[in-house]
Formats: structure tokens, C-alpha cells, sequence
């Protein structure tokens, strides 16, 4: 059950980090919030899922954050007004960083429970797709470190970094559906018996 709350709530909230506009942003919340409860069932078998369902909770709070200013945005308390470009950039920003910070402790969490339930190529698999992440955001960096000074090696660094992101996203969704269809948990056989937590 936990596995299937996470996939759900990772295919809502995963995916809309740009925060195009309110809509995205109330799907992201519900997806959060629907992370959040996965990873409080998944934090019996490892203590990873409950920092994990920290961050979901201040991931649903970013978007809310992201809902307002969009909103506010289209629909301005008066004519002469307008949000600053920083509240919206730390606004995207800071759901950015969230995904990269509960992905870290989700992928770790995937791989403690695998390692439990001898899904040994489970394991292996999130662990390289934290790899793969942190490969995805130092190039995603590094576009907007070198943006001002080698534009067109930015642009090129830029595609790549999408590129990059989108192979990420799959692989990530994979991982959290492999878990789900693979591993066993509550009331299962296969777990009923959860080991320490890690």
C-alpha cells in the first residue's frame, strides 16, 4: 500500500517543477500529500521514508507558495501591481530543490527496503538513479553558472540537461513502480516482518 500511495502521489506531484501555472500547482499539492501518507506507511521498514515525508509535506507547501504567486499573477489586487521576478524564480527554485532532496532520501529508502525484501537489482537500480540525478543537476547548474558567459555552450549544456532530465523522470517513475509491483509490504508474507529500520 505504501508503494502504491508514493507511485500515485510521485506521477501527480513529479514532472510539474516548473510551476507553469495554479492549475499544475494543485496537482502538485494533492501529489505531495499523497507522497507524504506512502511515506509515513514506508517509514516502518526504512527511517529514510520519514525524512522523505518531511520534505513531501514542505513540497506541498512550495507549491502553495507557487499556486499564490501565479495566481496573483493573473489576477493582480490592483493594476500597478507586480510580484518581483526573484520571489518567482526562488519560488520555482525552491521546489527544484525539493525534488532533488526527497528523491535523495526516497531513492535511499527504495534501496534500504529492497535490500530487506532481496530485490537486489531493485537496490542497484536506485541507487543509480541517484546518480543519475546528481548528474542531472550539476549540468542544470552548471547551464545557469556559465548562461552569461558562454551563452551558446549554455544552450548546448542546456538541451543536454533536458534531455537528461526527461530519462531521469522515466527512470525514476520506473523505480517507484518497480518497487511497487516487486516488493512486498503489510500483510504481504514476503514482509510481515520488517526488519530494523535503517
Amino acid at each position: 500500500m505504501g508503494f502504491g500511495l508514493l507511485f500515485i502521489g510521485y506521477l501527480l506531484s513529479h514532472g510539474f517543477t516548473s510551476g507553469a501555472n495554479y492549475v499544475v500547482s494543485i496537482v502538485g499539492i494533492v501529489g505531495a500529500v499523497i507522497m507524504f501518507f506512502g511515506c509515513r506507511k514506508l517509514s516502518d521498514y526504512s527511517a529514510k521514508f520519514k525524512y522523505a515525508g518531511v520534505v513531501s509535506i514542505a513540497f506541498s507547501l512550495a507549491y502553495v507558495f507557487s499556486g499564490l504567486i501565479q495566481l496573483v499573477s493573473v489576477y493582480p489586487p490592483s493594476p500597478d501591481f507586480v510580484i518581483p521576478q526573484l520571489v518567482t524564480n526562488l519560488s520555482r527554485g525552491l521546489i527544484i530543490a525539493l525534488v532533488f532532496v526527497f528523491n535523495f532520501y526516497m531513492y535511499l529508502g527504495i534501496s534500504d527496503i529492497a535490500r530487506i525484501a532481496q530485490v537486489d537489482s531493485l537496490s542497484v537500480g536506485a541507487v543509480r538513479n541517484l546518480v543519475f540525478m546528481i548528474i542531472y543537476y550539476v549540468v542544470l547548474i552548471s547551464s545557469k553558472v556559465i548562461k552569461p558567459y558562454f551563452g551558446e555552450a549554455s544552450g548546448v549544456l542546456g538541451l543536454a540537461g533536458a534531455v537528461i532530465g526527461i530519462v531521469w523522470l522515466v527512470l525514476s517513475v520506473w523505480c517507484v513502480m518497480s518497487a511497487y509491483m516487486k516488493i512486498c509490504l503489510e500483510g504481504d508474507e514476503e514482509m510481515s516482518n520488517p526488519a530494523d529500520k535503517k
